[in-house]
C-alpha cells in the first residue's frame, strides 16, 4: 500500500507511525482504509493488504448500539476528535476491546481530508477492571451480611467503605463515608485517645485496638470495641487499615458480674471454711475434756459392766476427736492457714506407733503387716510428725482392701527410705530432686501392697492436702502378675544429733 504523501509528509514521521505500539489506521474522507501500521496486523490478524480500500466497519462486533456509531461520525465530520471504547471482533472471530481515539486531518486547505485512528488492545485491562468490580462486589455483599460492624480506610486514614451494620447502629447513610470522616460518633472523654492511637497506627502501619463510648441511633451510649489491621497491597505497600467492631457493653456487665459473683463466693467459702475451723476447734477443747475425765474413771475401781461401759465411751470419743481433727484440718487447708511444725522426732517411733494402731485392722482382715524402716534414714528428723502420721494412716484406711477381692498373698508393708534405697523396690526418680541440699532428707512411703481398684483411687485419691503442703508427691505402680504399691515421698529435715 502506497503511503498517503498528504499525511505522512516526512520519512522521520512516517518511521515513527510505522514502529508505534498502538494500532494507527489512516482513512480517507469516505472512510475507506488507506494505511495501518504492524501494530493493527497484529492486533487484529489482518495484514494490510487485506484491510486496503476496506471500510474500517468490518471490525464491527455487533456489541455496540448503532447511535454509538452516528454518535462518532457526528463529532468526527464537525472536525472534533472522539474517543471511546468498544468491542470488535478479530479475523479469528474472538472479540477483544479497544481504547480509539480518533481525529480528522486537514490539508493545507484547512479542509478534511481524512480520518486518523489511534487504537490500544485494553481486553486485558477491562478484564481485571471486571474481576475488581466483582471482588468489590463480593466483599460489599459480605460485609453487609455479616452481623459485625466493620469498616475501611485508605492510605491518609479517611473511611472509604462502612457495612450495614455498622451504618445501622449509628443511624447514618454513606455521606460520612464520602467526606472521610469517622462514621462513630465517639463520646468526647473517648476521641483524643482514640484519635491518637489510630494515628499512630496509621503512621507505624501496626494493628489498631481500642475501647470507647459511642452514641447508638437511639441515643444510648454504648461501649464498642475495635480491632483493624493494616491492609497491604499484592507487593507489600501499606493501603491502608481494615477493621471490624462490636458492642461489648453487655459482655463487659457479665464479666463483672461474674468476678463479682467469684468474688463472693470465695469469701462464702472463706467464712464457711473459718466457721468450721473455729466450731472444730471449739468442740475439740471439750471432748479432750471428756476423754480425759473417761481415762481417769478406768482407773478407778469398777465392775467389769462399768468398765465396758467406759471402754466404749472412750473408744466413741477418739471417733469422734478423729473425725473433728479431720473437719479441722480440711477446713484449714481450703482456708490457707494450716501449718507445719519442724520439731524433732524419731521417724522409728512415729511409723511404729502407727503400724501398732494400723496392726488390728489389718489382722481384722487377714492382712499381714510388715514394717521396713532403712538404715539409710538418720534416726533423727526435723518436721510434723502429726501430719506423717496422719499421711501414713489415711493411706492404709483408704486403700486397704478385702481379702474376698484380692488376687495376692495378704501382705502388705509401711516403712520409709532415704534417697539411697533400693531402686528395684521403690523406683528410682522420686526422692534424688533436693539432693543437693543437705540438711534435707526425701522419705518415701509404701503402703499396703493389696490389690486395689481404680475406683478407689480416682473416689479417695492417695493422700490428703497435707502432702501438698509437705512439698510432696504420690502415686502408684502397677506391674503385671505384681502386687500393686501405693507410694508418696515428703521431704523433711535432719535432726540435731545429740551431742
Amino acid at each position: 500500500m502506497p503511503r498517503s504523501a498528504g499525511i505522512v509528509a516526512h520519512a522521520s514521521l512516517a518511521e515513527a507511525v510505522y514502529q508505534a505500539a498502538d494500532s494507527i489506521v489512516i482513512t480517507g474522507i469516505d472512510g475507506e482504509i488507506q494505511y495501518v501500521n504492524p501494530a493493527f496486523t497484529a492486533m487484529t490478524g489482518y495484514s494490510s493488504e487485506e484491510v486496503a480500500g476496506r471500510n474500517p466497519r468490518m471490525l464491527k462486533s455487533g456489541r455496540q448500539p448503532e447511535a454509538l456509531y452516528r454518535e462518532l461520525w457526528s463529532t468526527i465530520r464537525e472536525g472534533k476528535t472522539w474517543s471511546g471504547e468498544v468491542i470488535n471482533r478479530r479475523k479469528d472471530g474472538t472479540l477483544y476491546s479497544e481504547e480509539m481515539h480518533i481525529a480528522p486531518v486537514q490539508d493545507s486547505n484547512r479542509t478534511v481530508a481524512g480520518y486518523i485512528a489511534i487504537k490500544r488492545d485494553v481486553t486485558e485491562r477491562k478484564r481485571a477492571e471486571e474481576a475488581l468490580r466483582e471482588s468489590e462486589l463480593r466483599f460489599r455483599t459480605m460485609a453487609d451480611s455479616t452481623p459485625s460492624m466493620m469498616w475501611v480506610t485508605g492510605l491518609d486514614g479517611k473511611v472509604e467503605f462502612i457495612n450495614r451494620e455498622l451504618r445501622e447502629f449509628c443511624g447514618i447513610g454513606c455521606e460520612g463515608v464520602d467526606e472521610g470522616r469517622s462514621p462513630m460518633p465517639i463520646h468526647p472523654a473517648d476521641q483524643l485517645r482514640c484519635h491518637a492511637a489510630f494515628q499512630r497506627a496509621i503512621w507505624e502501619r501496626t494493628p489498631f485496638f481500642a475501647e470507647a463510648l459511642v452514641r447508638r441511633a437511639d441515643g444510648e451510649w454504648r461501649l464498642v470495641g475495635t480491632r483493624a489491621l493494616p491492609r497491604l497491597s499484592p507487593g507489600g505497600e501499606y493501603m491502608g487499615h481494615i477493621g471490624h467492631a462490636s458492642d461489648i457493653t453487655d459482655r463487659k456487665r457479665y464479666e463483672k458480674e461474674l468476678i463479682q459473683a467469684k468474688e463472693e463466693a470465695d469469701a462464702a467459702n472463706r467464712a464457711k471454711s473459718s466457721f468450721l475451723a473455729n466450731m472444730s476447734h471449739e468442740i475439740r477443747t471439750p471432748m479432750n475434756g471428756v476423754l480425759g475425765m473417761i481415762q481417769l474413771l478406768q482407773d478407778t475401781a469398777l465392775t467389769t459392766e462399768q468398765k465396758r461401759f467406759a471402754a466404749v465411751a472412750r473408744s466413741s470419743g477418739e471417733a469422734l476427736l478423729s473425725l473433728i481433727d479431720n473437719i479441722l484440718d480440711l477446713s484449714k487447708i481450703e482456708a490457707g492457714k494450716i501449718v507445719l511444725e519442724r520439731v524433732s522426732f524419731h521417724l522409728r517411733d512415729a511409723v511404729e506407733q502407727v503400724f501398732q494402731l494400723l496392726s488390728a485392722q489389718a489382722e481384722a482382715k487377714g492382712l499381714q503387716m510388715h514394717l521396713y524402716l532403712s538404715p539409710q534414714v538418720p534416726p533423727q528428723l526435723r518436721g510434723d510428725a502429726h501430719r506423717l502420721s496422719q499421711l501414713l494412716m489415711n493411706l492404709w484406711q483408704r486403700h486397704q482392701v478385702h481379702p474376698a477381692r484380692r488376687s495376692h498373698a495378704p501382705c502388705g508393708s509401711i516403712g520409709g527410705t532415704g534417697r539411697q534405697c533400693d531402686p528395684s523396690l521403690f523406683g528410682n526418680r522420686y526422692w534424688n530432686r533436693h539432693s543437693a541440699e543437705p540438711d534435707r532428707v526425701a522419705l518415701l512411703a509404701i503402703c499396703p501392697g493389696g490389690r486395689v481398684h481404680d475406683a478407689q483411687i480416682r473416689r479417695h485419691g492417695a493422700g490428703t492436702g497435707n502432702l501438698q503442703r509437705a512439698r510432696g508427691e504420690d502415686g502408684w505402680n502397677d506391674r503385671r502378675g505384681q502386687p500393686r504399691r501405693l507410694w508418696f515421698h515428703v521431704l523433711v529435715y535432719r535432726g540435731i544429733r545429740p551431742s
